[in-house]
This record gives C-alpha cells, sequence and structure tokens, in this order.
C-alpha cells in the first residue's frame, strides 16, 4: 500500500496489542482473519452474521470487527460508510468517500485491503491462487465495468499496490472469474448450528490446497451475547432513524441506501 495512504489508516493497526478477532459471514472475513492470525497472531473469539453476536468462552474484551464496518469500536471494513468512526480500518472512510462522491469509491475486498496494508508478497502464487483473491466479494467486477475501470485500476494498482493482480485480469474474462467463484462455492455463507458450532459450503479444503496456507474454520463452540434486528433504508431516513435506535454496524450497499443492524 502507498505509505501516504497507509498513514491515514487508525493507530492500532499497527500495534503489538493482542485482539481477538470478530469472524463475520463470509470468505472475505474468513481469509482476512486467517491473515490476520499469520501475521499478527490474533484468534477468532467472536462471531457475527448481522443479526446476532457469538463469542467463545476464551473471548477477551479486546476484539476487531473483521470485514464489518462498525460504528464505533476497531474493525477492518470496505464498505462507504456513513459513520465516521475513526477506529474504522477502511479504505472508503480514510479517503472520505460518500454519496457525493459515490463512483469513487474502493469496491475491492477487505482481504486485498489488508494483504496491502501489511505488505504480504503474493507474487509466489498460482495464476488460479491470484484470481481466487480477485473474486472475493467480487473485486475483479470493476475491470469489466468500462464506466468503473479507471478507478478500479487506480485502486488496485496504485494505492494497494498490486500490479500482477491487474496483469491477471487482463489475462482473463469475466466469466473466467465467475467459474472459479462457482468452482469454489465463493458466495456460499459461513453459518452457525444449533450446537454454537459454526459451518458453511465454502470449498475450504480446495482453496487450502490452491492457496497453500490452513484455511479452516475454528473447532469451538460459540455461545450467543446479543442480538439485533437488520433494515435497509435512505441516507435521509437513517438520519433520522438512528436517534431513536443503537446501531452496531451500517454501510452504504448503493449511492443512497443503507444496511445497518441495530438494538
Amino acid at each position: 500500500m502507498r505509505e501516504d495512504i497507509k498513514k491515514l489508516f487508525p493507530e492500532w493497526t499497527n500495534s503489538d496489542n493482542y485482539y481477538d478477532l470478530c469472524l463475520t459471514d463470509d470468505i472475505d472475513s474468513l481469509l482476512s482473519c486467517i491473515f490476520l492470525k499469520r501475521i499478527k497472531g490474533y484468534e477468532i473469539n467472536y462471531f457475527y452474521d448481522f443479526t446476532n453476536i457469538y463469542s467463545t468462552n476464551k473471548a477477551t474484551n479486546q476484539v476487531i470487527g473483521v470485514d464489518t464496518d462498525l460504528v464505533k469500536g476497531k474493525c477492518w471494513g470496505n464498505h462507504v460508510v456513513i459513520e465516521k468512526n475513526k477506529e474504522s480500518a477502511n479504505l472508503n472512510r480514510v479517503l472520505n468517500i460518500s454519496s457525493k462522491n459515490y463512483t469513487n469509491k474502493y469496491a475491492g475486498s477487505t482481504l486485498l485491503t489488508i494483504l496491502s496494508y501489511y505488505d504480504v508478497d503474493i507474487s509466489h502464487l498460482s495464476e488460479e491462487a491470484l484470481m481466487i483473491l480477485l473474486c472475493i466479494d467480487s473485486a475483479f467486477l470493476g475491470f469489466y465495468d468500462a464506466k468503473f475501470k479507471e478507478v478500479h485500476k487506480y485502486y488496485l494498482g496504485d494505492i494497494l499496490q498490486f500490479p500482477e493482480l491487474l496483469e491477471v485480469e487482463e489475462r482473463h474474462t469475466k466469466k473466467e472469474f465467475e467459474g472459479i467463484q462457482k468452482k469454489y462455492r465463493l458466495k456460499e455463507k459461513i453459518k452457525i448450528n444449533k450446537e454454537g458450532m459454526l459451518y458453511t459450503d465454502i470449498a475450504l479444503p480446495e482453496l487450502e490446497a490452491v492457496l497453500g496456507i490452513p484455511i479452516q474454520l475454528p473447532d469451538i463452540k460459540f455461545y450467543p451475547r446479543k442480538t439485533f434486528q437488520t433494515d435497509l433504508t435512505t441516507q435521509e431516513y437513517y438520519t433520522t432513524i438512528k436517534n431513536f435506535v443503537n446501531i452496531f454496524s451500517s454501510a452504504m450497499i448503493k449511492k443512497n441506501s443503507i444496511k445497518f443492524s441495530f438494538y
């Protein structure tokens, strides 16, 4: 990642303190957590599926939400956000992307942000492994959209400094990337069963073989801690609603559409 951009991120991202990780419900969060464990030694002890938070009996009070945009507290995210949480490690937040300049947003994954921020070397990965990285959160899509292609190239090549990923996109079609998503079932969700154990239909063993790192869900029981409601609204109504409920996480999923969890 470009050094001037890296300096805009919150200080805790370079801390030597230990934090628990809060996994959310998809492969972007899981792979982000796995790399954070490899880089920083953090462990997954929370799970947030946007309607409930669960934790293990090993959980501490020091926690980082991973691939979620919290209103308060430490988190790695990738959406455009309306709340200016200064502890949010999110390119769109630090670059002041909003509804006013929405088409200039970073539309890549949380995973690519983390790999770039911590200078993870991806040069040794196979072509298919690099394609998988681009398939996470459909990060490749912007390259095949004429209106967004230059913005996409700016983030991936200039800010994140992954020119090799742009080269992979040049060599492949949108349909080929979609085929990779289907092959590894990358759009499947992570869920929790009645016994408090996590499970998923994502092809984790196959991903592990291609990426060359252990990719597994925590084999530990999670207990329910708090329940939330979720809603979808416009930015105008959101500013009114926030005066009457406690909003936990929120993200703009379209230019004037905000999805949020509250209690």
